[in-house]
This record gives structure tokens, sequence and C-alpha cells, in this order.
């Protein structure tokens, strides 16, 4: 595992829908944090090779702990990728 970076930090936390179900994505002390309705909170964290991770996912209806963070044109996050393969997709909505 390696440092969250500042822009993750700053761009990432907000409110992402899965199938009619809100996830939000929140910081503290310089970690980030996934809250799924249900099951708590759980921490986010990044690899070497850039990829993000986030254990309890597997338990979830993503079933994989892997996560990517897409960028939009203002630097924000817009949406984020999960699952091995990045197919599953947590839309922004705030």
């Amino acid at each position: 595992m390696v440092p969250l970076s500042a822009d993750v930090l700053a761009s990432s936390p907000g409110q992402y829908e899965l199938d009619n179900t809100e996830i939000r994505i929140h910081r503290s002390n310089g970690r980030l944090f996934l809250e799924w309705p249900g099951n708590g909170s759980a921490e986010v964290f990044a690899t070497p090779g850039g990829r993000f991770f986030c254990p309890q996912l597997i338990f979830s209806d993503v079933g994989s702990p892997w996560l990517q963070f897409i960028q939009g044109p203002n630097a924000g996050t817009t949406k984020i990728m999960a699952g091995d393969d990045g197919s599953i997709e947590l839309r922004r909505v705030n």
C-alpha cells in the first residue's frame, strides 16, 4: 500500500450510485472511506501500481475489492469503476 494522493483525497469524496443504491465516499484524517448502506464504512487503499482497493467490497454486490477513480474534465472524480475488470460503474450523483 502507498499513501493516497492529495488529488484523490480532494476530488473523490461525494455520493455515488449503483443500481439505486447510494454509496458515500468520505475522507477522514488523510484517509478515504467508502460507506455502503447497511454495511458500514470501510477504508480505501492505494497500491504502488496506481490501483485502489477496499477489501470489504468482496462481500458486497460488487464482489471484488478493486476500484478505479475516473477524473472528469474539471479534475473531479465523475465515476468509480469497480470489479476485477472495471465493468461496474458507480456514477457520481453529488
